[in-house]
């Protein structure tokens, strides 16, 4: 039962970080569209990357680890319809992080480049429904936790 806990808990932190980033990037987005100048933009994008590497990746290890020790200490015989539609929105907001991630290092360049406003407003449309897509993912596979533990 300690190493169920403990599963438990690096999953939950694994939720605070990705939750917790999500936001954060929305945040440090609206910041960086704000910025007074290229410079000023850029660093604030190079925040968002570095985020990213240090929390919201190491947040989806925690929260994918703990989430499969957890279904492997339980010795569910077959995965329940909750369990099974958050492992999948949990893939797809994997995928959203890659592609963002990609449109956010896209962005970094753009923004230290001359004359390229233009392209940024376009990658940065690109980049907007990918970050509210993981938002309402997040939102929904929170839900299907907290639903089912309650």
């Amino acid at each position: 039962m300690a190493w169920y806990l403990l599963a438990k808990w690096f999953h939950i932190f694994g939720v605070c970080g990705m939750v917790g980033t999500t936001l954060c990037n929305g945040l440090l987005h609206r910041m960086a569209l704000q910025a007074p100048n290229a410079a000023a933009r850029q660093t604030t994008l190079s925040q968002i990357l570095l985020l990213n590497r240090w929390v919201m990746a190491p947040s989806f290890v925690a929260l994918i680890g703990g989430g499969l020790a957890m279904v492997s200490a339980l010795s569910l015989p077959a995965l329940p319809g909750w369990l099974s539609t958050s492992m999948v929105l949990t893939a797809v907001l994997v995928l959203a992080f890659i592609v963002g991630y990609g449109l956010e290092h896209r962005l970094w360049r753009l923004a230290g480049q001359p004359d390229t406003e233009h392209r940024y407003r376009r990658v940065f449309l690109l980049a907007v429904p990918v970050g509210l897509l993981a938002t309402l993912l997040s939102g929904v596979v929170i839900y299907l936790m907290i639903r089912k533990a309650g």
